[in-house]
């Protein structure tokens, strides 16, 4: 069994949303036994205003043949003088069965909520398909793995009815599809680069979507210790009026295995 637990130290730049830092990335499929990381970013700032931001995951994987599960945990707090700004935290449980080395079916579920989102409440249960598409290796220099996730999900939401204009619905229950697109990059040795692209439809109107992009660079110093930094870029096509479509955030953190 070999444990995995990651650290992040982190600089945020944010509009306008929280972020839940997407910590699977570095999850290995191809050991069984448990696998744990574990996320922590903070910043505090005391002068014209006094701040303090803190996030935290925890993600547990267990895999057993061709058998993984996996639990995901996290949320975020921060206050202004003293004032609650955001407050939220997430569960996810995510089963995968693997069909061959190179594919596989998921199923998972997740339930949310979020302060700066407005969410009450948001759960989320969905089923798909996940394969590779390119695997290919050039020399001992660059090694690129594709794969690509088409799936489908339900979307339940209850939204802070205090905070929404008179006439905004407030809860919404809709079929969305789910595909992804996870590009690495093993690159001369010790960096990484890691792309996820998602893009979320509603089934029933394409024109209410959201798209999350994440790209992130892994500078491996040895065998236990990784420096890393991820840029996400978020787009709701359709959110609250009071909220902006776009989200940006750049983080930094310490990655730790052993």
């Amino acid at each position: 069994m070999k444990n995995i637990f990651a650290i992040f130290l982190c600089f945020t730049s944010l509009i306008s949303a929280q972020s839940i830092v997407n910590t699977e990335k570095f999850f290995s499929e191809n050991k069984d036994g448990i696998n744990i990381i574990s996320e922590l970013s903070g910043n505090y700032l005391k002068g014209n205003a006094e701040l303090l931001q803190l996030n935290y995951t925890i993600n547990t994987s267990f895999k057993n043949k061709k058998t993984i599960l996996r639990f995901i945990s996290g949320g975020e707090y921060i206050t202004e003088d003293n004032q609650d700004v955001s407050n939220g935290i997430f569960a996810q449980i995510r089963f995968n069965q693997l069909i061959s080395n190179s594919s596989r079916f998921y199923l998972f579920s997740q339930i949310q909520t979020s302060y700066i989102l407005l969410l009450e409440r948001r759960i989320l249960n969905g089923a798909g398909y996940r394969f590779d598409l390119i695997t290919q290796e050039k020399d001992s220099l660059l090694k690129h793995k594709m794969d690509v996730s088409i799936g489908i999900m339900q979307e339940e939401e209850i939204l802070n009815k205090d905070r929404l204009l008179f006439n905004e619905q407030s809860y919404t229950n809709y079929t969305r599809g789910n595909i992804s697109i996870n590009n690495k990059f093993h690159l001369n040795k010790p960096f990484t680069l890691v792309n996820n692209l998602y893009f979320q439809p509603y089934l029933k109107d394409l024109s209410d979507f959201r798209f999350f992009n994440e790209l992130s660079l892994l500078f491996e110093s040895n065998d236990f210790l990784s420096f890393v930094i991820d840029f996400e870029l978020r787009y709701d096509n359709k959110p609250p009026i009071m909220l902006t479509q776009t989200d940006f955030n750049i983080q930094f953190g310490i990655v730790t295995k052993f």
